[in-house]
């Protein structure tokens, strides 16, 4: 896998050049748009329906707006787990 760890790891994204029009095409072509973010009332991503799912992402400092957010279908949130980082010097 190391050889190939690039095509292997690939996620099939796209840009929304018309905003938030390319939502509406991507509910028509059966996708559920789910909007990622750590917020309280977001429901757990592992809960979510099976199926075609198109995901938003925001950055790492300010994640999606709140506009965004309100175009999707559902907000969702990742669950992180908690490491114990162990730092050696």
């Amino acid at each position: 896998i190391r050889t190939s760890m690039a095509a292997v790891l690939r996620l099939p994204h796209a840009t929304a050049e018309v905003w938030p029009a390319d939502l509406d095409r991507l509910r028509a072509a059966g996708f559920t748009v789910v909007a990622l973010t750590p917020r309280a009332d977001a429901v757990d991503i592992g809960t979510l329906p099976s199926g075609r799912v198109a995901l938003l992402l925001g950055n790492e400092g300010a994640g999606l707006s709140d506009e965004a957010i309100a175009a999707a279908d559902v907000a969702a949130r990742a669950a992180v787990a908690a490491t114990q980082i162990i730092a050696t010097g």
